[in-house]
């Protein structure tokens, strides 16, 4: 899907994070069909970054081509995810240990699902 220049502005802003570039069929909550791919580029965590995000845009759905780069996630050292979305549909995700989920609760009150029952599901190894 082509860019607005408003994605390609982005991309130009957030290119001194920039860690890899590669051409991929899927990402966390994304798999593409019919030999298609898409370029996924992966960017340094640090709080220059989290400002130059802020600043792109209002909300974590906002990230949609073409007026932005599509699906913002967030993924750890060993490329496990943490944070996935799927912007276009208004899904999102938090893949976590009981520990993460405790301070994630606490730094994030009222956004995530209950603690048990509807809307969450246990993390592998939490049975």
């Amino acid at each position: 899907m082509a860019l607005n220049p408003s994605a390609a502005d982005a991309l130009a802003r957030l290119r001194k994070h920039e860690v890899s570039t590669r051409e991929v069929a899927e990402w966390p909550g994304t798999t593409l069909w019919g030999g298609s791919t898409a370029q996924l580029t992966e960017y340094s965590l640090n709080a220059e970054l989290a400002t130059d995000l802020a600043a792109l845009a209002e909300g974590l759905y906002d990230w949609q081509q073409p007026d932005l780069p599509e699906d913002l996630g967030f993924l750890r050292l060993d490329g496990s995810a943490w944070l996935a979305s799927i912007a276009h549909e208004r899904d999102a995700y938090f893949v976590v240990s009981a520990e993460e989920e405790i301070e994630l609760r606490a730094l994030l009150p009222g956004v995530l699902a209950p603690e048990r029952g509807v809307g969450r599901e246990p993390v592998p190894g939490e049975e």
